[in-house]
């Protein structure tokens, strides 16, 4: 899957119950994990599939196996660096809240696939290692994702994104992995 969907997937009940669920966790704090810097993380177990927002989402992936579920709490100060999840074929974000957000934008690199020949009358200057090889076909197109409560980003391993920093407010967000191939089997 290249690029990203944006689609509500989960019901109004199965959101209602994601929200309520985020507003009993037991949240950790996270000063950097992995990608993830100055935020608050709840990783959901396997006896938590069988949640009805996860089963709708599992649903959605037509894929075999959830790898992985968790929720994320972003404050002021939280981003996530730009990255891609070669862990999983196929990441569903889910906004649960936003409340009172200034930044924690999702962000992704879209591919630049310029079509035809450059124009005579446009200028066109590169770096001497792009004279050869312009940057066509690569991922270096920044763009904003914008989002509202209960929609979800749907993207395969090779989509880079990352979620710019929080200045204010907060963003709790359900993150979901699903792969055709169980987690720890190869």
């Amino acid at each position: 899957m290249e690029g990203y969907i944006k689609d509500t997937i989960l019901s109004k009940e199965a959101l209602k119950e994601a929200q309520e669920f985020a507003s009993k966790v037991d949240w950790y704090g996270v000063w950097q994990y992995y990608n993830l810097f100055s935020m608050f993380r709840y990783d959901l177990d396997r006896n938590d599939v069988e949640l009805n927002f996860i089963k709708e989402l599992h649903k959605y992936s037509r894929k075999d196996y959830n790898i992985g579920s968790y929720l994320l709490k972003y404050v002021p100060g939280s981003f996530t660096r730009m990255h891609d999840d070669h862990g999983s074929e196929i990441t569903i974000v889910t906004l649960l809240d936003s409340t009172d957000l200034v930044g924690g934008y999702p962000v992704i690199h879209s591919v630049y696939n310029q079509k035809g020949s450059r124009p005579s009358d446009l200028h066109c200057t590169r770096f001497e290692s792009e004279m050869k090889n312009p940057p066509y076909g690569q991922d270096i197109i920044p763009d904003v994702v914008e989002m509202e409560n209960g929609e979800s980003m749907v993207y395969g391993p090779r989509l880079r994104h990352g979620v710019s920093a929080v200045h204010g407010g907060s963003r709790i967000v359900l993150v979901s992995w699903f792969s055709n191939i169980e987690k720890g089997k190869n």
